[in-house]
């Protein structure tokens, strides 16, 4: 049976909590309490006739809110979804897409998206941090709570999504002193110019471990890997700043790329390390390098 996500709101506190619901039988009161809930079982409305179902529930239970006698209110019953639960009345809950900018596309501060990997991650200059159901996300005085509860069709377009990056052409234009890295990007036949960013120099180095790993025939999944401490010794940076630069690629890429691939994932990243997603690839000029 396909389970239903419910929102409910305390109403003492106006805290929130998100319950993963199986409707079964019954016709009971609005509100839910302690003497409703035994259990597993709690009290959910059937959004088709809106009458209330004795229900099995996976609590999403957030910052220790608990079953108490505190009454809580039926927000909405819908489809599983990944959200961000808003923690104020002055902000909205958000939906999760494949890439979520906050606190807006126009000025973001953070991106949330999936890695390649399907684990949903938060991206600001300071970093990437993995996020669990729970995770707070603040940001310009507005805070939400992660909560993922993934459907059938978002596990689909993940899936769908994470091979993307693998069918993209980069091109790389290098001036002889590799002072200056341009870079252009063709999917769909289509050419996206990326100009001259300071930042693709760090994407240069990547395509080239990448290309180099191809080369030596290593297998895909380990080709390209790059610790970001090597990174940062190559470079002459910080770590801080590499996180900075990759942010600002990633940032980049969803100002330039046109819905629907404004989600591929160019750059993946695993435990302390880094690489180019791309396996097509093509340098002009510059000088060339070798890894070992």
């Amino acid at each position: 049976m396909i389970k239903k996500m419910a929102i409910l709101q305390n109403e003492v506190n106006n805290r929130k909590m998100v319950l993963l619901v199986e409707p079964l039988f019954g016709m009971l009161p609005e509100q839910l309490n302690d003497s409703m809930i035994e259990g597993d079982a709690v009290l959910v409305r059937d959004v088709v006739d809106g009458g209330f179902s004795v229900v099995d529930a996976q609590a999403r239970d957030l910052e220790g809110l608990g079953r108490n006698s505190d009454c809580w209110a039926l927000i909405n019953v819908e489809n599983p979804k990944t959200l961000l639960l808003s923690m104020t009345d002055e902000v909205d809950d958000i939906v999760l897409g494949e890439i979520t900018q906050l606190p807006s596309k126009l000025d973001p501060e953070l991106i949330v998206y999936t890695t390649p990997g399907g684990r949903w991650v938060c991206e600001n200059e300071s970093g990437i941090t993995l996020l669990k159901t729970g995770d707070k996300i603040e940001v310009r005085g507005s805070a939400w709570y992660f909560v993922e509860c993934p459907s059938q069709l978002e596990s689909a377009k993940v899936s769908e999504l994470r091979g993307l990056g693998g069918n993209v052409l980069a091109v790389f234009d290098v001036s002889k002193d590799e002072a200056y890295v341009s870079l252009k990007l063709i999917a769909d036949k289509t050419t996206y110019n990326l100009s001259h960013r300071k930042h693709h120099g760090l994407m240069l180095l990547l395509a080239r471990k990448r290309l180099d790993d191809v080369a030596k025939g290593v297998l895909s999944e380990e080709q390209g890997w790059i610790r970001k401490d090597a990174l940062g010794g190559a470079l002459g940076l910080k770590e801080t700043h590499i996180n900075i630069q990759l942010y600002r690629f990633r940032q980049q890429l969803m100002a330039t790329m046109p819905s629907g691939f404004e989600s591929f994932q160019l750059v993946e990243t695993r435990r302390g390390e880094v690489r180019f997603a791309s396996k097509l690839i093509e340098i002009r000029g510059g000088v060339s390098r070798q890894y070992a």
